[in-house]
């Protein structure tokens, strides 16, 4: 079996208090905190330098891997941060890589690295011995008028897949209306080799998803800071997707779907809901020009684009339940609320799974990106003051 775990970004700040199963009643959780226990980061005499890192827990092996796509290499650690080995380097040749992207595991201790949306995909044993490569994804795949990507592969062969979209037809820039929603899709090849056309195996609500600066003379697309739209995170050949709008204030809905659509899992989960504030929204307005600038604008220019910025800005009544989520290297369900206890942002993780457990309420220093977790510590990544990067490993302390 392979797995594949994956994990997006949340951010933003709120005090907030949550429950699990389906009550409606705010009920008070047992903290757990964690503490530092391995900090580690590459150096020149390891032939590792750390530029972008992002990293996996593997599920298999006590050990991490960093995935560094601006260094296009794959760097396997001891979690004391003794390395263990380096794959990959810049080129398109076998074992080396145009940009690493994801990390497949397999239960020999095995794992592929997937290059960018999917175009090739490089197998190494448990050592780092390249194994081969193959090819994923081609121009000859797409959907409809677009090209696709790989989100996961399938246990027979096929992958799930979304549209690569351009945030300029997301927007309703190219002549059509703005994109509410767009679908994941199975694909598989023939017996003959040939691309099959995509199944459309779910639609992913992503309303509320972009944000669309519109100016005469340029647009600018990022993330909505306070939108609700679907967050969707993948085992090998399962979707999981979080469902962050449709249900009544403070709520969202996680559900599990096999790649051909079917449902295997599903659970709703009740947050005490909270309002968006004026100060809140002005927090982000002032925020975006400072990680923005644009140099030479003028005062009456960049007040134009400040009050495009607003108006383009989603701003509920309600925030949304979570910022994000991950699948973790344990199994378990990993949501961040947008609540903080002073410098710490509070997670709560439940079971891949499980349906009426009540989750768990865990506190994570509110620098730290949190991407993966094993039964007794989270993984993520921390910039130190000059901005390099390192790796961090907390130990889960269960409560008092």
């Amino acid at each position: 079996m392979v797995r594949d775990l994956r994990t997006t970004a949340g951010f933003l700040l709120l005090a907030c208090a949550a429950c699990g199963g389906d009550d409606s009643d705010t009920r008070e959780h047992a903290e757990w905190v964690t503490e530092l226990e391995h900090r580690f980061t590459g150096t020149a005499e390891q032939g590792v330098l750390f530029n972008w890192a992002f990293l996996r827990a593997d599920p298999y092996r006590n050990r991490i891997l960093v995935v560094d796509p601006m260094e296009t290499q794959v760097s396997v650690w001891n979690p004391d941060g003794s390395l263990q080995f380096v794959v990959g380097r810049k080129g398109e040749g076998p074992g080396e890589f145009n940009r690493p992207a994801r990390i497949y595991f397999n239960e020999d201790g095995g794992f592929s690295v997937q290059e960018g949306w999917g175009t090739r995909f490089t197998h190494y044993t448990a050592d780092g011995v390249l194994e081969g490569t193959e090819i994923g994804t081609t121009t000859a795949l797409r959907y409809q008028d677009t090209r696709v990507g790989i989100e996961t592969p399938t246990t027979d062969g096929g992958y799930v897949v979304r549209p690569l979209y351009s945030a300029s037809r997301m927007a309703g820039l190219l002549g059509g209306p703005p994109m509410v929603r767009q679908p994941l899709l199975l694909v598989r090849r023939s017996d003959a080799g040939q691309w099959l056309p995509p199944e459309e195996i779910f639609w992913q609500d992503t309303r509320n998803q972009l944000l669309a600066v519109i100016m005469d003379d340029s647009n600018t697309f990022t993330a909505q800071y306070f939108g609700d739209d679907d967050r969707t995170a993948f085992a090998h050949g399962k979707i999981l997707v979080m469902r962050r709008s449709g249900g009544p204030p403070g709520s969202l809905g996680l559900l599990e779907l096999n790649a051909k659509g079917d449902t295997l899992w599903e659970r709703r989960l009740q947050f005490q809901p909270h309002n968006l504030t004026p100060e809140w929204v002005q927090e982000i307005v002032d925020g975006w020009i400072g990680a923005f600038p644009r140099p030479g604008m003028l005062r009456a220019e960049q007040l134009s684009y400040l009050e495009a910025f607003e108006e383009a800005l989603y701003k509920p009544e309600y925030l949304p339940a979570a910022a994000s989520f991950f699948l973790s290297a344990s199994d378990d369900v990993w949501l961040k609320t947008f609540e903080r206890v002073d410098t710490l942002r509070v997670y709560y993780t439940i079971p891949r799974g499980d349906s009426s457990g009540e989750p768990r309420r865990v506190l994570l220093p509110e620098a730290m990106q949190a991407t993966d977790a094993t039964a007794t510590h989270v993984w993520g990544t921390r910039d130190d003051a000059l901005g390099v990067p390192y790796v961090v490993g907390r130990r889960l302390m269960p409560p008092r």
